[in-house]
């Protein structure tokens, strides 16, 4: 079936040799149109077959038609399909409904009949003359573009091409330096030649302009080079424009003359930014010249101040708010107004700290009996003095008009739970004891009223927080603990024992040489420890791969200023590591000095151990005692407590070579106000058990300590008033 049937065509036949083409897998069969008579009648007269009648096997070989009978592209009537349809071209093309065969190359001549082009209609209409009009343009249009098109050719032929331009305005003279392409204005004034305007146009064809030798901001023609010089007629259109601003000085803007004059004080700037000298004495006066300049090109509705100048104008007008109306009305300075300095700027009066009484109750509303009892922590944040201008507020201001540079913050944390919270701010230019103590009557009395317990103040050893308790809450004579105003409860004062480790380090560090009394059950005959035998420990194993000293460093013994606050310096001397270490090599290494100084080491790891408790389960881990939590009024560790608070008492006494007197004081009271205020959680708020380390100033790791109503009877009973432990009914004779 698959066999041609036009005049002298082989196509389909097995004799290849007479095959007329070379590529017969692509030669397709198509029947005759035998269902349209009309169209059959037209195969039937262009097959130069004489009575030929094509029965329904008959075919015509896809040789006989032209290419454009074909369909071969898909055509989807679903756009968003057709869209979507990557590959467009059809795996078997299909002759078009109305195609008839015209390609007869075997046939003689006269037999094959004219081919005639189909009537074009692209100029019937008038709509057609129009299209083909604007398709005449744009292609003129492009043609043009495409010889005005200047980004790609080097500076030379640039320079080439304006000398060959007609358009180009007279009186400039095009010259190259270098790789810079300059086009000059040139004016002569009695036979002396000078540069009115230039053009100046890199590499990289980026353009700077000038004119009577200043810089003209790129804002000045930015209409016609927005970034760099792409089109020839763009520099033509420029050239034009300098001239005419030369030609007529009264074309030249306000905004371009100021323009210019920024453009030298920003130059004068960068000059000198290698001066320390100059930059201080003159850029802040230059840079405030320079906004007012930029300030007074914009609608006052328009203006957008700069940081430092909006904190400069609140400064004026918190010194004094008629100088300030007054420089306004004389319109000299471009300066924002009243109501927008109010709207931005928010005094912070540091008798009224941030109020979080909405914030605190609906904390406090989740937390139970005992998880409402708190630890208050008072410490101060020193910040940069200085007010900045930030996320639309102008801050570091004080009611006082002073810059802050104290922020005093009050936070509370549960004694035995995971509870913590920041309860205020207060910002202050000086912090005193006064100032504080007002602070804290406010805290108090916003605790009280979202229904928090205060049970213990804790502060680090600062002089104004010491004299805050001893002149503020405790009359003059530093207590363990004084009496809440309002609730009748005790409120137990420590100083932070973290921060008393810290001192002792650095004393020792410092002093080199302490020289304690005899305590009964750690140090029966006393000690003498020497800083420079932790130095000597080091040095001898500095050599070693394997340190029995491990935690010992070069910053641990001699620390940097800053380095004198870290914790983890001041347990890399006072461990079980170091203290092994110089007993070991007292004992073996024939070095019997070293005795004292681990006997004072062991002596203040065995007091942090007791003081840092902050799990009840980490000294069952370790199969220490010391770490494991107070369980009892009668537990050793208070005994340990009030111990060392004597011994540190007897040593000040004897004024032997030790720690500061401020130093002995505050580790003094907090062993003994740690030790009562243990007592009384146990026996008056039916504690299980007392986490000391929950007790400090230092932000807790979220351990959960034990609460809850003792299931066993109390047997032991501290008196409120006297504090002395009885036993019984738990009533007392004082």
């Amino acid at each position: 079936m698959n066999k041609c049937a036009a005049y002298g065509c082989r196509s389909g036949y097995k004799n290849k040799d007479v095959d007329q083409t070379g590529d017969s897998d692509r030669i397709t069969f198509h029947s005759f149109p035998l269902h349209n008579k009309e169209l059959c009648d037209r195969w039937i007269r262009a097959n130069p077959r004489k009575d030929f009648v094509p029965s329904k096997h008959s075919r015509l070989c896809s040789l006989h038609f032209k290419s454009s009978d074909f369909v071969e592209v898909h055509a989807d009537s679903n756009k968003r399909r057709d869209k979507s349809r990557v590959d467009k071209k059809l795996v078997k093309r299909y002759l078009k409904d109305d195609a008839v065969p015209s390609v007869f190359p075997s046939a003689p001549q006269y037999l094959s009949p004219a081919v005639q082009s189909p009537r074009t209609t692209s100029k019937a209409t008038s709509a057609s003359r129009r299209l083909l009009e604007a398709r005449a343009l744009e292609d003129m249009e492009a043609s043009f573009r495409q010889e005005d098109d200047i980004s790609k050719l080097p500076i030379t032929d640039i320079a080439e091409r304006l000398h060959n331009d007609e358009t180009v305005p007279d009186g400039f003279t095009v010259c190259l330096n270098g790789q810079t392409l300059l086009v000059c204005l040139l004016e002569i004034t009695h036979e002396v030649p000078s540069i009115k305007a230039s053009v100046s146009i890199k590499p990289d064809l980026s353009v700077a302009l000038s004119l009577d030798g200043k810089v003209v901001p790129q804002s000045q023609f930015k209409d016609i080079i927005h970034d760099r010089l792409s089109l020839m007629s763009q520099l033509t259109n420029l050239l034009a424009r300098v001239k005419c601003w030369c030609d007529q000085p009264q074309t030249r803007s306000q905004e371009m003359l100021l323009g210019m004059a920024v453009d030298c004080l920003k130059q004068y700037l960068t000059q000198i930014s290698d001066d320390k000298d100059d930059k201080n004495s003159s850029s802040r006066k230059v840079e405030f010249i320079v906004e007012q300049l930029c300030l007074l090109q914009k609608h006052k509705f328009g203006r957008q101040y700069t940081p430092q100048l909006t904190v400069l104008s609140y400064l004026i007008h918190a010194a004094s708010s008629s100088a300030y109306t007054t420089l306004r009305d004389e319109d000299v300075l471009c300066l924002p107004s009243v109501r927008t300095l109010q709207k931005i700027t928010r005094r912070v009066n540091e008798d009224h700290g941030l109020d979080s009484s909405a914030y605190l109750t609906l904390r406090v509303s989740k937390l139970n009996e005992h998880e409402r009892n708190v630890v208050l922590m008072i410490d101060e944040i020193y910040v940069a003095k200085r007010v900045e201008y930030s996320g639309g507020e102008v801050k570091g201001l004080v009611a006082d008009s002073s810059v802050a540079s104290t922020l005093l913050c009050f936070m509370v944390k549960s004694v035995v739970g995971k509870y913590k919270d920041l309860v205020s701010i207060y910002p202050m230019s000086k912090l005193t004891a006064s100032k504080q103590l007002e602070c804290f009557k406010e805290v108090m009395t916003l605790l009280r009223k979202v229904l928090l317990n205060v049970v213990v103040i804790s502060v680090d050893n600062a002089s104004t927080n010491r004299k805050f308790l001893v002149d503020g809450l405790c009359d003059g004579e530093l207590k363990t603990h004084v009496n809440d105003p309002v609730t009748g409860q005790p409120i137990f004062l420590i100083f932070d024992p973290v921060h008393d480790l810290k001192n002792v380090y650095n004393n020792f560090q410092s002093r080199k040489l302490f020289e304690c009394p005899a305590m009964t059950s750690n140090l029966p005959t006393g000690c003498t420890a020497h800083f420079q035998h932790v130095i000597d420990l080091y040095n001898l194993e500095s050599a070693m791969s394997l340190k029995k000293a491990h935690r010992l460093s070069s910053a641990a013994l001699q620390p940097k200023s800053i380095e004198k606050t870290s914790v983890k310096l001041a347990t890399a001397v006072f461990s079980d590591s170091t203290r092994d270490a110089l007993q070991f090599y007292a004992s073996n290494e024939n070095k019997p000095e070293w005795t004292g100084t681990a006997d004072f080491i062991s002596l203040i790891v065995k007091l942090w151990n007791v003081m840092n408790v902050k799990s009840r389960t980490k000294g069952k881990h370790k199969r220490d005692i010391t770490k494991d939590p107070v369980r009892s009024s009668l537990d050793w560790k208070l005994d340990f407590l009030r111990e060392c608070a004597s011994f540190l008492a007897r040593w000040e006494e004897s004024k032997k070579p030790g720690l500061t007197r401020e130093t002995f004081l505050a580790l003094r009271h907090t062993c003994v106000a740690l030790a009562d205020c243990a007592s009384y959680l146990l026996d008056r708020k039916g504690f299980n058990f007392v986490l000391l380390g929950h007790l400090s100033l230092t932000q807790l790791n979220g351990d959960l300590a034990g609460f809850g109503k003792c299931q066993a009877p109390i047997t032991t009973f501290q008196c409120g008033r006297c504090w002395k432990v009885i036993a019984g009914s738990g009533l007392c004779r004082c």
